[in-house]
């Protein structure tokens, strides 16, 4: 939305092309991206949430 906002109310004097829109990501209801690339965010997540929590607990 804001790609479509700045590139509506820019000036057209000045020189310079519109605004790239945006790489499209996943959203709910896509089908699920790569289950190996999926697995390691996954493990990566978990990793970075229990160094957070070893932080937090004082361990």
């Amino acid at each position: 939305m804001l790609t479509a906002f700045v590139n509506a109310n820019r000036d057209p004097k000045k020189s310079g092309s519109a605004l790239p829109w945006p790489k499209p990501s996943w959203r709910p209801g896509d089908p699920v991206p790569d289950g190996a690339k999926a697995e390691q965010d996954k493990a990566r997540a978990k990793a970075a949430y229990e160094h957070i929590l070893a932080q937090t607990k004082g361990e």
